[in-house]
């Protein structure tokens, strides 16, 4: 429980952030991702995302409060307030408080990496400080593909609700505290074929055991569409047109989601945003990635009102089967891909949302002039071909303990913006 010390902290926290909310800049920047989305001509948008390096940015022990449950909330808000000083990107400080569902069966609240197929997923965990990790199989056999079962969805109503009275007591009079159901839809088959089968296992099972690959795909994609239904049925999704995180980089802001029948209670897959990648599919052939994995994906896209593709993978071989999948509007575009081939194929057809090289940012010095040489290499490119680009400064594990360079990075990107495209980036 949060005590009354805590409570006096948070709710401290609550009013900086309610400030922030309604400052005028948070509506051009709402505007300014909704023409994005919707394709219409606007600067190149600037979104960072220190993942890994949060732990430098905030400190576990800046921290105040002291119990858990306090302590999330805590760096919730801090994360928000440090967006204002410490990045400043173009990313919206919005009001909202989310209570999330809890649900049986997606422990995250979310469709995305937490399912529970009914399978341990066990891994070997490295020694080093964010150390990579390996995978530890569980599927053997086509026998063993029947232990993959589809969750059964759980809407735990009473324990959800107390917990919303909660926060609607702990903040309601300053923030928009409200229930969040499913808002984000991401699917992920290869990562968890990965972990069942291993990663070199997969790359031979591409020749060795094809119909074992394909049983396992199909399993999955089942799964997942069933998973679909049951939100739909147990009225679980939450409209995602605003400032959710999307696909992986980028916000959801658009007007040309929802259609005029739309029931806000009643919200179908045809209303939201989703998407799909496939990043351990990165050295297999696109002939390959279409018969192996992307065929599913796109039929479980078929499904959704827009959708992103793509994560870490370089795309530009790929990017024929890529864009037939269905009401596709994001693509990510990572720094193992050739931007200049995207940029070519892409055009201003979609959303080109550059995954920037973190490596700028994490790596053992941080370069201003090799940052300005970056942005004036491939910002030139982008607008040549008309793109409607996103910088997307993500997977920064450490900024070797100077969090001013996510500061100087922002800086930097709007000082190319300005350069290349002629116009104000603020």
């Amino acid at each position: 429980m949060v005590d009354t010390n805590e409570r006096t902290v948070l709710r401290g926290l609550a009013r900086q952030v309610d400030e922030l909310g309604h400052l005028p800049v948070m509506e051009r920047r709402r505007e300014l991702w909704r023409a994005h989305n919707d394709l219409e001509r606007v600067r190149p948008l600037i979104a960072v995302f220190p993942e890994g390096s949060w732990n430098e940015l905030l400190p576990e022990e800046s921290l105040v409060c002291k119990n858990e449950e306090a302590r999330s909330i805590e760096r919730d808000l801090r994360s928000r307030l440090y967006y204002h000083t410490g990045i400043c990107d173009d990313a919206v400080i919005e009001r909202t408080f989310k209570v999330r569902k809890l649900i049986d069966g997606l422990p995250g609240g979310t469709i995305d990496l937490w399912v529970d197929w009914g399978v341990p997923l066990r891994r070997t965990e490295s020694s080093a400080s964010k150390g990579a990790y390996s995978f530890d199989p569980v599927i053997h056999t086509m026998e063993d593909v029947k232990k993959i079962r589809t969750p059964v969805l759980r809407y735990r109503e009473k324990e959800t609700l107390e917990q919303l009275e909660r926060m609607q007591d702990l903040l309601g009079d300053i923030l928009d505290v409200r229930l969040c159901g499913v808002d984000y839809v991401a699917f992920h088959i290869m990562y968890y074929y990965t972990h069942m089968r291993g990663l070199e296992q997969m790359l031979y099972d591409l020749y060795d055991e094809p119909e074992l690959f394909h049983a396992i795909v199909d399993r999955l994609e089942q799964g997942y569409h069933s998973i679909v239904d049951q939100c739909e049925e147990l009225g679980l999704f939450e409209r995602n047109d605003n400032g959710t995180y999307q696909s992986t980089g980028g916000f959801g802001y658009t007007s040309t989601l929802i259609p005029p029948d739309f029931d806000p209670a009643h919200v179908r897959p045809s209303d939201l945003w989703a998407c799909a990648e496939a990043q351990e599919m990165a050295p297999v052939s696109p002939d390959q990635t279409e018969e192996f994995c992307m065929q599913a994906e796109r039929r479980l896209l078929r499904r959704f009102g827009r959708n992103g593709y793509a994560c870490c993978e370089p795309v530009q071989d790929k990017l024929p089967y890529i864009r037939q999948i269905h009401a596709l509007r994001r693509i990510s575009v990572s720094p193992f891909a050739d931007i200049e081939a995207c940029a070519r194929q892409l055009k201003d057809e979609y959303i080109f949302s550059w995954k920037c090289s973190p490596f700028l940012v994490c790596g053992p010095v941080f370069d201003e002039d090799e940052i300005r040489a970056y942005f004036r290499k491939y910002l030139p490119v982008l607008k040549e071909h008309g793109c409607h680009v996103e910088m997307i400064l993500a997977d920064t594990h450490t900024c070797h303990g100077e969090p001013e360079r996510f500061l100087r990075w922002t800086a930097l990107a709007r000082e190319a913006i300005a350069e290349v495209y002629g116009c104000k980036a603020d």
